[in-house]
């Protein structure tokens, strides 16, 4: 989470006080103690695991402690993992390894980049993408987990590779996903060495639009 998140976290955290009748006990000091413990988490996610935490009928009728949402955070972790791989394997599809490509997601930068980076994912036969979709997945939940402090702000792709060794001019990355979150992610990242994307450049990015589109709908589809 962010500190933009506060607001949205402490009304599902006072929300919870008031279902358990244990308002009394949220001094700020346990507001702090909450935080704390989940700031590294994803918001959504967190809410998640709350909303499983209170689907289980044999949880005891107790306002849920941070250690009981750390608990439930896997499993919903587990399905943005899944959600994740639906993304990168049709940015493979659609954009493949020519491409240097910027994700919306950091963590799925981590991973790939964990994992060898996207030309050697891109070079990896189908039948053996399952494979890769299994590595990936736990990566992108450990990853989550505990997220690195640095992270490669774009993926490189042939094309840039090339023309980086022979000083030709860069291919134009492709944004996956939310434009706004990619560029958040690029402008957040590192620069691969190999890479160096300058400010500059990051400008003449444009969004994949009508592809990005058909990605989401894919992803919508396979969920729903």
């Amino acid at each position: 989470m962010t500190y933009d998140d506060m607001p949205l976290f402490l009304d599902r955290l006072t929300e919870l006080a008031i279902f358990y009748d244990e308002e009394e006990f949220l001094t700020p000091h346990l507001i702090d103690i909450y935080w704390c413990s989940l700031k590294r988490f994803d918001l959504e996610a967190i809410f998640y695991a709350i909303k499983k935490y209170q689907a289980n009928q044999y949880e005891e009728e107790k306002m849920p402690m941070p250690a009981d949402i750390k608990r439930y955070l896997e499993d919903s972790l587990i399905l943005k993992a899944q959600k994740a791989w639906l993304s990168v394997a049709h940015a493979i599809q659609y954009f493949g390894v020519n491409h240097t490509v910027i994700f919306d997601d950091k963590i799925i930068h981590v991973a790939l980049d964990d994992m060898g980076g996207w030309i050697k994912l891109c070079s990896v036969l189908p039948d053996l993408l399952e494979i890769q979709e299994s590595e990936f997945q736990k990566k992108y939940v450990a990853y989550s987990l505990h997220p690195p402090v640095k992270y490669p702000r774009a993926l490189r792709g042939v094309g840039n590779a090339e023309n980086i060794q022979n000083c030709f001019q860069q291919i134009v990355p492709v944004l996956v996903g939310d434009t706004e979150k990619a560029k958040h992610v690029y402008l957040n990242g590192v620069d691969d060495k190999k890479l160096n994307l300058s400010e500059a450049f990051m400008r003449l990015i444009e969004p994949a639009g009508v592809i990005e589109k058909r990605l989401d709908a894919a992803i919508e589809n396979v969920i729903h």
